[in-house]
């Protein structure tokens, strides 16, 4: 835990690192033969759902990016890129890795973007709620059966969404 804890604090303490590192797997990822086109989305879990908010922050040909109980801290240089991602954010509200002021100050982003984002927020519900493993509630982190059922079906409808908003497109 303290060694993954330690690189996760570099890499959020150096965001324009992590951009630079993030671009470069999203270009190996895109350009495989094996991926199709332009009906990519991303997501993320943690840390991971920070990188995947910042992957729409810097503009990648995204439609979609989902963030299940990720960090939410903005990143002031890629605030400035034109988004076309949606966003989905799934977020235990009682989570104390991203406390409410930080849900609202990524909420006023991207309504301040013109971003097509939703929040689902889910009460009673604290970090790792998707982690079957999780239980840790003096930490913060645990499990939540009704929470991570609700976030994957949430999430089916939005990739359903994204995918047949970008078949729809000229």
């Amino acid at each position: 835990m303290e060694a993954t804890a330690a690189e996760m604090a570099r890499f959020a303490d150096d965001r324009v690192s992590l951009a630079h590192r993030l671009a470069t797997v999203f270009t190996a990822l895109t350009t495989a033969p094996q991926v199709g086109g332009t009906q990519v989305a991303a997501i993320g879990f943690c840390f991971g759902g920070l990188w995947v908010l910042d992957l729409a922050r810097a503009g990648h040909p995204l439609a979609g990016v989902a963030s299940f109980h990720g960090l939410q801290t903005a990143h002031p240089t890629l605030g400035q890129r034109d988004v076309t991602a949606k966003v989905l954010v799934l977020h235990g509200w009682d989570d104390p890795f991203a406390p409410p002021e930080d849900v609202v100050a990524l909420a006023r982003e991207l309504s301040g973007r013109g971003i097509d984002w939703q929040l689902h927020a889910y009460g009673d519900t604290v970090h790792a709620f998707m982690a079957p493993w999780a239980d840790d509630p003096a930490r913060g982190i645990l499990y939540s059966e009704s929470a991570s059922r609700r976030a994957w079906t949430t999430l089916g409808h939005f990739l359903q969404e994204c995918w047949d908003a970008d078949a729809a497109a000229p």
